[in-house]
């Protein structure tokens, strides 16, 4: 409930934050992707060299290939600029679904409604030892409360925007049966 005031409080809040999003990638299934492409020029004048796509968890143990091909097409092209590009999505079970916006919505809303829910539980057990405290009447409670239960109706809108575009390619490609 209270701002941050201190870096380590900035931090652990961006950790919470993390914690959060990673538990809501688990729920729903979505896998964080990377496509590597190795390019050579510069602007327009760019090609790609070579590409890799794999998920952000074996990104690590593949770093050493990467770094591998880049070093190789440098030695090849000294006189080139080469450049690695990293372009980050998540991804349904390992397919590319095209969501990418909604995907990234609802992630955020859950990892959202997850961090309001701790704040308000940790306000609640702090209150405790409080006699005056009241949960029926407590302003800054019925206020997380408040933002608690819109948190609850984006996570809501955004799982209806999801399954609205999942029934349109559904029957879709049942016309295309038919």
């Amino acid at each position: 409930m209270n701002q941050p005031t201190t870096y380590t409080d900035i931090g652990s809040d961006y950790l919470q934050y993390a914690k959060a999003q990673a538990k809501a990638e688990a729920e729903l299934e979505v896998e964080r992707w990377v496509r590597i492409s190795i390019e050579c020029g510069q602007g327009s004048q760019h090609t790609i060299l070579h590409s890799y796509e794999l998920p952000v968890a074996m990104l690590e143990r593949w770093s050493w290939v990467i770094n591998w091909r880049r070093a190789r097409y440098i030695c090849e092209r000294p006189r080139e600029p080469i450049q690695t590009c990293y372009h980050y999505e998540y991804r349904y079970k390992g397919v590319r679904v095209g969501w990418q916006q909604d995907i990234n919505t609802l992630v955020a809303a859950k990892a959202k409604h997850t961090k309001r829910l701790r704040a308000v539980e940790e306000y609640i057990a702090n209150q405790q030892g409080n006699m005056f405290f009241d949960p029926a009447s407590d302003e800054i409670l019925l206020k997380a409360q408040a933002n608690l239960k819109q948190a609850e109706q984006d996570i809501e809108a955004a799982h209806e925007r999801m399954k609205t575009k999942f029934n349109n390619i559904i029957n879709n490609n049942e016309t295309d049966i038919l």
